[in-house]
């Protein structure tokens, strides 16, 4: 009899057992913590977590409030279950205190997709990070893989995660993937933490879950793959809410020297939380441009230092309503100029974004702008104003 066929008929007793045949004296002890590198991070100092949108350690197996979900082909006896102390003890609290699934998610040889997943939460954000514990046994007998997504939406778009073994729903954002090539010895065999930072996400808060799916090709019973795969201590915690201040310029028109122009800056907010307090926006303008005006709605202008203020809060993921400096291209411009903006104030958290710059080039003094192409229907209305004009003109000489 082979190896595999060993290991399948040994587990068979246990529908929450693993394929490994290890002789147990006594329950096993409770495996150090191993940390390992950030799967995503944010460059700079580390912002702290201020508020745990999600805290649970399974200390009685899967929570009512998570839900299951099995598409396996074919669907087995199993899913995710209360953590079985004999294959090994929870990272912590008591020693069945975590959530498992194995190779009975199937049956016979299949297609393994287990779902898990979280309760609906309110307040995702970008910056959001999840962290979890995971591992399967040491020296494991087949390989598992195991999958963190992200569903964006209501409790009804969050409770779709396809109808078959190969689909994922709603949950089209993947976190990060744990041994996705199920190689031999590729699953942590000791219980390992992963930690994932959201980004990407609309500004401010979204609904939402996280998924944890088990899936495993030719897994099950007689597959050559899958065992038994564990998660621990899943925390989700907001970062501290803050506003995110950017400025961006642009302007209208081509620049054509001797000719007047329009220099325009735009304030938005990226964060998580509003501005808060005086923000002001200072404006530069390169050689060539002379500034003779300068306004936007809501805000306090000066002309003569280029400075525009307000106090009012900015909400996360809305704008101002911009600035516009009016400006002369001097006839002796050079051929490219510059028009930047700067922003302070406003409680920003982020100052690598405070700056913009629009760099335009200028056509000389009395050269043709483009004209735009008209259309037939545009041509056949100009001829006909252009015979009207003329049959005019003829009867006022007569």
């Amino acid at each position: 009899m082979s190896a595999a066929g060993c290991r399948m008929r040994a587990a068979s007793a246990t529908r929450g057992g693993s394929k490994a045949t290890r002789a147990r004296s006594s329950a096993p002890s409770v495996i150090a913590r191993r940390a390992i590198a950030t799967l995503a991070f944010v460059v700079g100092p580390a912002p702290i977590a201020h508020a745990q949108l999600l805290d649970e350690s399974f200390d009685n197996g899967v929570p009512p409030t998570w839900q299951v979900l099995n598409r396996s082909n074919a669907a087995g006896p199993t899913s995710w279950f209360a953590g079985n102390p004999a294959i090994f003890a929870a990272q912590s609290g008591a020693a069945s205190s975590y959530v498992a699934a194995n190779f009975n998610a199937t049956k016979d040889a299949g297609t393994i997709s287990a779902w898990l997943l979280t309760p609906q939460l309110a307040s995702l954000a970008n910056g959001t990070r999840l962290t979890f514990y995971t591992r399967t046994e040491a020296s494991s007998p087949a390989a598992d893989a195991l999958e963190a997504r992200l569903c964006l939406g209501d409790a009804a778009t969050c409770a779709d995660v396809g109808a078959d073994e190969t689909s994922v729903g709603s949950y089209t954002t993947l976190l990060t993937a744990i041994n996705p090539g199920l190689l031999p010895g590729g699953y942590p065999g000791e219980w390992t933490m992963y930690r994932v930072a959201l980004s990407g996400l609309p500004p401010g808060a979204n609904p939402g879950r996280i998924a944890f799916r088990y899936a495993v090709g030719n897994g099950g019973p007689l597959g050559a793959n899958s065992n038994y795969v564990a998660v621990d201590t899943v925390r989700l915690a907001a970062l501290n809410a803050a506003a995110d201040l950017v400025v961006a310029t642009s302007h209208t028109g081509d620049l054509v020297a001797g000719r007047e122009t329009e220099l325009i800056a735009t304030v938005s907010n990226v964060g998580t939380a509003p501005s808060a307090g005086t923000i002001t926006v200072v404006e530069m303008l390169s050689p060539g441009l002379v500034a003779n005006d300068i306004r936007g709605d809501g805000w306090s202008c000066t002309l003569a230092t280029l400075t525009c203020s307000r106090s009012d809060a900015l909400a996360p993921g809305t704008a101002y309503a911009p600035i516009v400096v009016t400006a002369i291209v001097s006839a002796t411009a050079p051929p490219v100029v510059t028009h930047s903006a700067s922003i302070t104030g406003g409680g920003d958290s982020n100052d690598s974004n405070n700056a913009g710059s629009d760099t335009i080039p200028v056509a000389p003094a009395g050269e043709a702008t483009s004209i735009p192409a008209l259309d037939r229907a545009s041509i056949i209305v100009l001829g006909l104003m252009l015979v009207l004009a003329a049959a005019l003109l003829a009867s006022r000489r007569r």
